[in-house]
């Protein structure tokens, strides 16, 4: 999606309709290798191009994957994923979505919140409901 340092426009859309397409997997990244995958611990799995043995400093704090398999009795991994917005799987993948005033927070899927106004919230799922009539 970079091509000699020239971010291609038409990646964001991509990978919205990857949100769209892989919904309702979604992981938020924690630190290295953990992210929180649909409300439970896991880890980027080791054959992951996002997992590198230096590094792992995304553009983005989210993922949306393919798959999420147990390798261990005590291990979840998620593989096949691509790195995404929070706000892309706002409009693209979420399944649920609550506000709670006192805390100022979304709540997507009943396990990811994010720290947000009201009104925007409002008018990105307004958005995402013109958003799903174009789509489908």
């Amino acid at each position: 999606h970079d091509v000699s340092g020239v971010r291609d426009p038409r990646w964001s859309l991509l990978s919205g309709l990857m949100c769209f397409a892989l919904a309702p997997n979604f992981a938020m990244h924690h630190s290295a290798r953990k992210v929180v995958a649909t409300g439970e611990q896991a880890q980027v799995h080791r054959s992951s191009v996002a997992c590198t043995r230096n590094s792992y400093v995304f553009p983005q704090c989210g993922f949306v994957f393919e798959e999420k398999l147990r390798t261990k009795p005590w291990s979840v991994s998620i593989r096949s994923n691509t790195n995404v917005s929070p706000v892309q799987w706002l409009l693209f993948g979420c399944l649920s979505a609550s506000y709670d005033s006192a805390q100022e927070t979304v709540m997507v899927d009943g396990w990811l919140p994010m720290k947000g106004n009201f009104e925007v919230a409002v008018g990105l799922l307004a958005l995402r409901g013109c958003l799903l009539k174009l789509i489908k």
